[in-house]
C-alpha cells in the first residue's frame, strides 16, 4: 500500500535525481532568460622593459593569441580582408570566425569573433600605451549572447557566474605577456567588470 519494497527504493532515488536535475536545468534556463545579453570587462598589464613596438609585433601574430583561449583546438588562417587578418579558431563542436577590424600600429588592435554554432560574438579592443619603464597593454572585452535555443540562457548564466568577459581579458593578456617572456603583472584599476 503506502510502503515500498526494497526493489522499488533504488528506482525512487533514481527518479528523484532525474526530477532534481530537470528542475535545475529549468531554473537555469529561466535565470538565463532574465540575464543581460551583453557582458563587458577590462584588464590591463604592465610589461616592464618592453617597448610598444615589441608588444605590437607580438599581438598581431593572431595565431599565438587565440581569442577562444585554451578552448582552441585548431587555427586556420584565411586570406586577409582589407589588408587585415582573418582566421578561424576551431573549438569542440564549433568554429569561431575571427578577424581584425582595426589596426593602428603600435597603439590599438580590435578583433572580433563570431561563433558558428551559438549566437555569441565578442570584441577584444587592445590598446598599447608607452610608459617610462615599459608598456601598458589593456584588453577591453565585450561578449554579446543573443537569443537562441535552451543552451543560450544556460551560456548566459555561466558567463554571468564565471565573470567570463573578465576571464577572457585576463587570459588574453596572460598569453601576450608569456609570449613576450614576461610574467603577467595585472593592474588593479582595469575598469568595467573588474
Amino acid at each position: 500500500s503506502g510502503s515500498s519494497t526494497p526493489s522499488e527504493a533504488p528506482l525512487k532515488v533514481l527518479r528523484a535525481i532525474v526530477v532534481g536535475l530537470f528542475a535545475l536545468i529549468v531554473l537555469g534556463v529561466i535565470a538565463g532568460l532574465l540575464l543581460p545579453t551583453r557582458y563587458e570587462a577590462s584588464a590591463s598589464i604592465k610589461l616592464f622593459a618592453k617597448p610598444p613596438e615589441d608588444v605590437w609585433v607580438s599581438i598581431v601574430d593572431v595565431e599565438k593569441h587565440p581569442l577562444t583561449g585554451s578552448a582552441r583546438k585548431s587555427f586556420t588562417r584565411l586570406p586577409d580582408e582589407n589588408g587585415l587578418p582573418v582566421w578561424v579558431e576551431g573549438i569542440d563542436g564549433s568554429k569561431v570566425n575571427a578577424r581584425v577590424t582595426q589596426a593602428q600600429p603600435p597603439e590599438r588592435l580590435v578583433m572580433e569573433m563570431q561563433d558558428s554554432a551559438l549566437p555569441v560574438s565578442a570584441t577584444n579592443d587592445v590598446t598599447i600605451e608607452q610608459l617610462e619603464d615599459g608598456t601598458r597593454v589593456r584588453s577591453h572585452w565585450t561578449t554579446t549572447i543573443r537569443s537562441g535555443w535552451w543552451q543560450v540562457p544556460m551560456f548566459r548564466l555561466a558567463m554571468a557566474l564565471s565573470n567570463g568577459a573578465k576571464l577572457s581579458a585576463n587570459d588574453y593578456l596572460s598569453r601576450v605577456s608569456r609570449n613576450l617572456g614576461v610574467e603577467p603583472r595585472f593592474d588593479r584599476h582595469a575598469g568595467a567588470g573588474s
